[in-house]
């Protein structure tokens, strides 16, 4: 603990002593303490709680809209300063979150919101600054990566807002009835991905194609197809066009087998329609994106996790969700093998020998597209035999978020093959068809209440969540950069009211 003790002040509140007995707040009049001259609004840390005089005076000339996350050394020292001062009175306030060092990483990403706030401040009491150098470093190291993986996830945000937005709508007016995924006792599943490796490992695939049930990534579909085989179920989460063009350059047989198409609702919704017009099955499933949550918990779509958003993962996580307890990885490198970055047959084989000509060949767009970043040494986790494998900060990263998701849902890894170790069993819900207008319009009249709320009411309202991918998108777009928070939800408001066309008062 960083206290020793406390005393009274001459206004008669207790203050902290530290271990060389200097105290944290003035003996004589503590009230009159101040962290910021002329605070603007906004988000700020404060290091150093103890009697908290410093906290209650910022939060005087602080409005409504801002947000004070203050932060201890530890639980121990925590609990002695809620006996300090007028902590007891500080922490009724619900512009205020108290938390340990330890917990301070986790709360920042839980409450920090960028689109909420004009400004993001951090602070620390200047004697508790001076008796806790070390714990002011890790305060200021967690805050750096803390904000760099927020505003990347911003970015990413500010980038797809607006495609997630319009894909979920259309695609929850596409949902219909259609039977689970399911992975029969007895049978293992096969995730497809479209790794180079799958060039040699499609033959054993080939060998156990009766013994399994196949979940394809949708970058490896054509190339399954290619080989004549039909898999169970087609997985795809890009809510890009682009992937559109998986499913592009396939000769439709008439086959008894047709593979039931597994989308995120975030998907392209130009998917849903073109598969269905062949005569597949589609079946939605929600990610974490806060608007499709809103849908899965009102139609009983299921979550699926897909990691950092590959889909290769979302493809294990279904066949796990399905009924799987042995999952076999096919091309599932995340890196490049022998010079190539995927195997024969995949939809960039036919773009690029499409616009190759003798001085730009497609093993010139190949390169440039392996060698778009620094690549390096690597032990592929999930495929042998690969010749002068390299990986790139991104590969790397899709390998290990996939290692997480295989410990986390208590599977070993040997050779390629996840076996689940658990006893639990899962089961998908059958589909059935929603009413989504009903769902969308309840939504558009939530977003128009929202106008009238305080920053404190919108952090509780879920419906907000649901929302904030498109601000990120609305924010990073206008040019305007100064609006608040509530006239960028205005302006969703009226942006969804026509983006619907279902809107009509």
């Amino acid at each position: 603990m960083i206290y020793s003790e406390s005393i009274e002040s001459k206004t008669g509140e207790r203050i902290p002593l530290f271990a060389d007995q200097k105290p944290m707040h003035s003996k004589y009049n503590p009230h009159a303490e101040r962290i910021v001259e002329n605070p603007a609004e906004g988000f700020y840390i404060i290091g150093g709680i103890g009697g908290s005089f410093h906290i209650k005076s910022l939060l005087t000339e602080l409005g409504s809209d801002s947000f004070i996350l203050a932060v201890e050394e530890d639980k121990e020292s925590l609990d002695f300063s809620l006996e300090c001062g007028v902590t007891a009175e500080v922490i009724k306030d619900e512009r205020v979150q108290f938390c340990t060092v330890d917990e301070l990483s986790s709360m920042l990403l839980n409450l920090y919101l960028p689109v909420l706030y004009s400004s993001f401040n951090c602070f620390a009491q200047r004697v508790w600054e001076n008796h806790a150098e070390t714990v002011v470093s890790r305060i200021n190291a967690i805050v750096r990566e803390k904000l760099s993986s927020i505003s990347a996830d911003f970015s990413v945000q500010a980038h797809f807002g607006k495609q997630w937005q319009r894909n979920i709508i259309r695609n929850l007016a596409q949902v219909s009835d259609c039977p689970a995924p399911t992975v029969p006792s007895g049978k293992s599943a096969s995730i497809i991905a479209a790794g180079p490796s799958l060039d040699k490992s499609i033959e054993e695939l080939k060998q156990n194609i009766e013994k399994t049930v196949i979940f394809c990534t949708d970058t490896a579909y054509q190339v399954l197809r290619k080989h004549h085989i039909e898999p169970d179920y087609i997985v795809s989460i890009d809510c890009q066009n682009i992937s559109l063009e998986h499913f592009s350059n396939i000769k439709e047989e008439d086959t008894a087998k047709k593979a039931c198409v597994i989308l995120d609702l975030g998907s392209s919704p130009e998917i849903a329609e073109k598969m269905r017009k062949r005569g597949h099955d589609v079946y939605f499933t929600s990610s974490f994106h806060p608007f499709s949550k809103l849908a899965s918990k009102e139609f009983n779509i299921p979550v699926i996790n897909s990691g950092s958003g590959t889909v290769a993962i979302a493809a294990c996580d279904l066949a796990l969700h399905s009924g799987a307890r042995t999952i076999r990885l096919y091309g599932a490198d995340f890196c490049y093998s022998s010079g190539k970055p995927y195997a024969k047959g995949t939809y960039l084989d036919s773009i690029y020998g499409k616009t190759s000509f003798r001085i730009f060949p497609g093993e010139t767009m190949f390169s440039a597209l392996m060698y778009r970043t620094e690549l390096k040494e690597c032990n592929p986790i999930y495929s042998e035999n690969l010749i002068n494998p390299r990986t790139s900060t991104v590969l790397e990263s899709y390998s290990n978020a996939l290692s997480e998701w295989a410990e986390n849902n208590s599977f070993e890894c040997h050779n390629g093959c996840l076996s689940l170790k658990s006893t639990q069993k899962f089961f998908l819900p059958e589909q059935h068809a929603i009413d989504s207008l009903k769902f969308l319009l309840n939504y558009l009249n939530r977003v128009r209440d929202m106008q009238n709320k305080s920053v404190l009411e919108l952090k509780k309202d879920e419906y907000f969540y649901g929302i904030l991918p498109f601000i990120a998108w609305q924010k990073n777009h206008l040019k305007d950069k100064n609006l608040s928070v509530f006239e960028h939800i205005k302006l969703a408001h009226q942006a969804l009211k026509r983006y619907t066309m279902i809107y009509e008062e």
